[in-house]
């Protein structure tokens, strides 16, 4: 529930708005300082997309929908190479995420999300794609996730965040709704 989490006020209201309207863009963009939750608000928008038994719009947080979504953790990345080429699945089947590997996000697993947001949901309503630090994406990623974003499926959704918005390509900018995370106050 966005009650759990701390601060961005107006996030939540606008997120709630989204969910209210039943018109959830296909593509946001999370911008903020590092460490003001936008990786937690986007599992939490995640669990709110795909949740058994919602609450009004919110997440109950206790099917097992939710359970699994706030399972979600990163592990390390192993020493196999193809590990920094791949989605990072969560313990729930229509959301997977996409972070850097030694500051570069690399093509492979942009082509995946490509490929993975084309198919329905398994289990859930909607898939998400959260990409963490997008700034960090290179070239190559960057124009493979343009493809998505350009004609996101309707039962997809990605969710980009980053603390350098003007790092991104400005394609790729124009193609998000961006959602504005204030710093959090002592």
């Amino acid at each position: 529930m966005f009650s759990t989490l701390i601060g961005n006020e107006e996030v939540k209201n606008s997120l709630r708005r989204l969910l209210e309207s039943k018109r959830v863009p296909g593509s946001l963009l999370f911008t903020g300082n590092e460490g003001v939750g936008k990786k937690l608000f986007a599992l939490e928008f995640a669990k709110a997309l795909n949740c058994r038994t919602p609450r009004g719009v919110e997440a109950c947080d206790s099917c097992s929908s939710c359970k699994r979504i706030s399972q979600s953790t990163c592990p390390p990345f192993g020493k196999d190479e193809d590990d920094k080429n791949r989605l990072i699945w969560s313990e729930h089947a229509d959301v997977a995420m996409v972070r850097p590997y030694k500051q570069i996000i690399r093509v492979g697993p942009m082509r995946e999300l490509e490929r993975e947001a084309n198919f329905r949901p398994f289990e859930g309503a909607a898939r998400v794609f959260i990409v963490e630090d997008a700034e960090y994406m290179n070239d190559t990623a960057a124009n493979a996730l343009l493809k998505t974003l350009e004609e996101p499926p309707s039962t997809s959704h990605l969710i980009l965040t980053t603390a350098n918005p003007t790092a991104l390509l400005a394609t790729i900018r124009s193609r998000c709704q961006t959602i504005r995370f204030a710093p959090i106050s002592a």
